[in-house]
């Protein structure tokens, strides 16, 4: 592939998270998930309630997963993608059923860490604890056809106008 290609592609990674994860979590549920509408500097105040909240209870998976998120979104300052990594990876080890979870840190695996095994595995964990996730088969089907797995890749934007057409 062509090295400005993957020099864009890699660049426009973090706005990708935002497109195909983050904004399809908040629209479905604002209120657990608050998260300015535009990249932004991390609403300090916002993200403190997060810390106190793991100062009181070591063990809300939604605190990682909100810290972690914030870490992704808060721009222009870059994000630290291994603590990104470890707390969402904390979050599932606090709650094993966290979709939205999966399907984070499987974009960070996709984009950022170029290691598109483990996007599918944690992508696929995903649609296993949330089958209508659409997003999260587009996500496998694209990667599925950049290795070159077509018939797979068919298989999940089948399953995606399948739950297109449930929605109409």
């Amino acid at each position: 592939m062509n090295d400005n290609i993957v020099s864009i592609i890699k660049l426009c990674a973090p706005f990708l998270i935002l497109a195909l994860v983050i904004f399809p979590i908040l629209k479905a549920d604002r209120n657990l998930y608050k998260i300015a509408s535009e990249p932004s500097e991390p609403d300090e105040k916002y993200l403190k309630q997060f810390y106190d909240e793991l100062a009181a209870n070591p063990n809300s998976a939604t605190a990682y997963m909100e810290i972690a998120r914030d870490n992704i979104t808060a721009f222009p300052k870059p994000y630290d993608l291994d603590k990104a990594i470890s707390d969402i990876t904390k979050a599932i080890e606090l709650d094993p059923n966290l979709a939205e979870a999966y399907a984070l840190r499987a974009l960070l695996y996709q984009h950022q860490l170029e290691q598109p095994y483990l996007a599918i595995e944690d992508l696929t964990k995903a649609i296993e604890l949330n089958p209508n996730d659409k997003d999260s088969y587009e996500q496998r089907a694209e990667i599925y056809k950049e290795l070159g797995e077509y018939d797979l890749a068919q298989k999940d934007l089948d399953m995606t106008d399948e739950l297109d057409s449930e929605d109409a």
